[in-house]
């Protein structure tokens, strides 16, 4: 009997498992259709979009986040908005995703309530948000906030956010200080500076923080020489960012930084 009652439980298991498969891949083939459907403005998706199941509608704006670059109608947009502000938390982020997909505006109320929205996933794709569009509404002012989230992937996220700032030649933000307090979070920042050609008030800022700290000063320096095309710049740099070795993550991403700036550098 108990062989018969395990073969039972293993055959509804596997029907169950195939069950939820197949429900899977015939999700997944409607978001490709609906995707599909961004350019046309009407039929499954514009209904979708407002259905009562939070699952369709969660689908719909997944497709929408898929959809190539389509200048949505205003039925579409408006219902982007309203997502927003509805009951179900994976909506929210769904509808936020596709809101930057299609540089669709939000209005800073829209912002401010999903800053404090209570399901961390929402506030993460805020943090993503901003960390897409350097130009956004309310940006730094939010960003101030998400940067110390109780959740770590949504500080991390909006910290990264922040500190790209510096690629599109926006100033930085007035309490810098406060996000470099420690050494790994000044490495986590320099880590990122060092992938592309950072706006120079960063650097400027960063010095001022490090005054009086020699270590800090050199790993600043460091980065800062990653800049330069000089034979020698990028070699003297690994050097000096030898002495990060306490905070491997963030030293290793500096040290492939240079590695890469040396292989660019040009003959002697």
């Amino acid at each position: 009997m108990l062989s018969l009652h395990l073969w039972t439980s293993c055959a509804l298991f596997a029907c169950s498992a195939l069950a939820v498969a197949q429900e899977s891949v015939e999700r997944e083939w409607t978001v490709r259709r609906w995707a599909r459907q961004a350019f046309e403005q009407t039929g499954e998706l514009a209904r979708a979009v407002r259905d009562a199941d939070w699952e369709v509608r969660h689908a719909a704006f997944e497709a929408l986040t898929r959809a190539a670059d389509a200048e949505l109608s205003n039925e579409l947009r408006d219902a982007v908005r309203d997502a927003l502000a509805g009951p179900h938390p994976n909506v929210r982020a769904a509808a936020l995703a596709a809101a930057g997909r299609h540089n669709i505006e939000l209005d800073a109320d829209a912002l401010r309530a999903l800053a404090l929205d209570t399901w961390p996933g929402v506030r993460h794709e805020l943090a993503r948000h901003f960390a897409r569009d350097p130009f956004a509404f309310g940006r730094e002012e939010l960003l101030a906030k998400l940067v110390h989230d109780a959740d770590a992937d949504v500080a991390r996220t909006a910290r990264d956010a922040l500190w790209t700032s510096a690629f599109h030649g926006l100033a930085p933000p007035h309490d810098l200080a406060e996000s470099v307090r420690s050494n790994a979070e000044l490495l986590h920042g320099l880590s990122v500076l060092a992938r592309g050609a950072p706006d120079a008030r960063w650097f400027a800022e960063l010095r001022a923080t490090a005054a009086g700290d020699a270590a800090r000063l050199a790993w600043i320096e460091a980065v800062e020489l990653l800049r330069d095309e000089r034979t020698h710049a990028p070699d003297l740099a690994r050097g000096w960012l030898l002495s990060a070795g306490e905070h491997e993550s963030a030293a290793q991403a500096l040290k492939h930084a240079a590695a890469q700036s040396a292989e660019r550098a040009p003959p002697a």
